[in-house]
């Protein structure tokens, strides 16, 4: 049952079009995952030098968060952040270059 919730919740988020489109059993599967896989391999951990300590671990955990993040978000909504940004950066490079113009 709650397997099923979850999925079902997984599939109701990506018909809203808040996560993106994918199998809600195999992405379940693949966040269970990673999760369970970075919380559980220290061995792993230490031979790759991440040091298994509290800050590491708070480290890792945030790491983890933007990782899912990125992997569930629609991609219309990554690239209208980007286009966003590009559109602020040429606003402000269009100021700059009539101020600088101006003073000229």
């Amino acid at each position: 049952p709650v397997f099923d919730r979850a999925r079902a919740f997984l599939q109701r988020e990506m018909d809203a079009g808040h996560l993106r489109r994918s199998d809600p059993s195999m992405l379940l599967l693949s966040i269970y995952s990673t999760v369970v896989g970075v919380a559980t391999e220290l061995e792993v951990q230490r031979a790759m030098g991440l040091a298994p300590n509290l800050r590491g671990t708070l480290a890792r955990r945030q790491e983890l968060i933007r990782f899912l993040r990125a992997a569930l978000e629609p991609v219309r909504n990554y690239w209208s952040v980007r286009v966003w940004r590009c559109l602020r950066w040429w606003r402000a490079m269009a100021k700059s270059t009539r101020r600088l113009m101006s003073d000229g």
